[in-house]
């Protein structure tokens, strides 16, 4: 299992809420704009600005928080790669890395330097090649 960025490490607050608007306003600039004050591709964005309005037109649910329990992290039980993005505002990344590395042999965890929450959107590139690299090494290409 690879994951990028995941939560449940710890409650989602006041930062976090005010990052993801921040990201999401930036959705809705024009394209000349954007390149200026966003770093990755702003092809990526505009890619997803249907997606933004779209889902504005639904009652929101959210589910409530989950944080992971030692007992929950011990028992996974096959391959997990974690990639966390440096400067997350999800979790801090060194802590999540440590803890998990600590709990269960199964879990590899790599820190993207500069790497945000959205690094996904930021750094394509990086999803591209962990994914490729993960799926070489599990086939033997």
């Amino acid at each position: 299992m690879i994951a990028f960025e995941p939560a449940g490490f710890s409650i989602l607050g006041a930062r976090f809420i005010l990052w993801s608007l921040r990201e999401m306003f930036q959705w809705l600039l024009p394209m000349p704009i954007l390149r200026r004050v966003a770093t990755g591709d702003p092809t990526v964005r505009h890619a997803f600005r249907p997606l933004l309005f779209s889902s504005l037109k639904y009652k929101q649910h959210v589910p409530p928080q989950h944080v992971f329990t030692d007992e929950e992290l011990r028992a996974i039980d096959v391959p997990t790669y974690l990639i966390l993005g440096e400067r997350s505002v999800a979790h801090r990344s060194d802590e999540v890395a440590h803890r998990v590395t600590a709990l269960n042999p199964n879990i590899r965890t790599e820190i993207v330097p500069k790497g945000t929450h959205s690094f996904s959107m930021r750094m394509p590139h990086i999803i591209t090649s962990r994914i490729l690299d993960l799926v070489q090494c599990r086939t033997g290409s």
